[in-house]
């Protein structure tokens, strides 16, 4: 899209977002997390577990140009909570992470953006991100929660979602 000459990157404003793409993004993160949670509960179910779900901040506070994505996250969140009420009787454990990590997806993203946009982009991190400014790193910022996660360290944790983002989700 290009307003008064720049290309501006609009992602899928609340008040344009088709159908199609309204289904895309709930079957991805929606249906595919229930899915995904459903299979799992059929082998947990008799010997207890621990699932991870991967939601995101837009979930829990939206993010504007981004509103699809930001209601099939929010539904991750709720769904995460539902189901860790509803299956902790068979001792399975269910939680979120909603990361905010530097990926190779991420990389793609950045190379399809001007050098202006990648300047306010960035400078629009370091303002989000009260750790260091930037995404973390998957291997040594989100692997450690997510061993957490699945340890006897966290048994008394579910239904919760955990920011491994660098503080955006500080309130």
């Amino acid at each position: 899209m290009n307003i008064r000459g720049k290309r501006v990157i609009l992602l899928d404003p609340a008040e344009n977002i088709t159908e199609a793409h309204w289904d895309r993004m709930l079957n991805i993160n929606a249906k595919g997390t229930m899915f995904t949670n459903q299979a799992a509960f059929r082998h947990l179910k008799t010997k207890g577990g621990h699932i991870v779900n991967f939601g995101s901040a837009a979930g829990v506070i939206g993010m504007p140009g981004g509103a699809a994505y930001s209601a099939s996250k929010g539904a991750v969140t709720s769904w995460t909570r539902t189901v860790a009420k509803k299956w902790a009787r068979y001792n399975i454990r269910v939680n979120a992470v909603a990361p905010g990590m530097w990926t190779p997806m991420y990389d793609k993203h950045r190379a399809q953006m001007t050098p202006e946009e990648l300047k306010v982009h960035d400078a629009m991190l370091a303002v989000m991100i009260p750790l260091g400014g930037k995404f973390g790193n998957p291997d040594t910022d989100l692997a450690p929660m997510l061993l957490f996660l699945v340890s006897d360290g966290a048994r008394f944790i579910t239904g919760q979602t955990l920011a491994v983002d660098g503080g955006v989700l500080i309130p």
